[in-house]
């Protein structure tokens, strides 16, 4: 039976690629505080731009999901990390 954070992982990943996003990396880390994490790594277009987002999960008390991206619009780049402050999810 998968952990929660695993699970949590996997439902992430097939909303991504449901919503049309490739996967082009998931590598497991360890933070320095030994928290276990996924980095899960997506091509995708937004608002038709290409944009590359880096999700990295996280089994700590405050957040599980904190967001990254790459791209060369930087109007874009502004809105997606914008939006990685609402992507930070309470754990249960």
């Amino acid at each position: 039976m998968p952990t929660p954070l695993a699970a949590y992982v996997v439902a992430q990943k097939q909303a991504f690629v449901a919503a049309g996003w490739q996967v082009v990396a998931e590598t497991p880390f360890v933070t320095l505080q030994n928290a276990p994490g996924t980095r899960l790594s997506l091509q995708g277009n937004l608002f038709q731009a290409p944009l590359k987002v880096h999700l990295y999960f996280l089994d700590l008390t405050d957040r599980k999901l904190t967001l990254t991206c790459s791209g060369n619009d930087p109007d874009l780049l502004r809105l997606c990390q914008a939006s990685a402050l609402t992507l930070q999810t309470p754990n249960p």
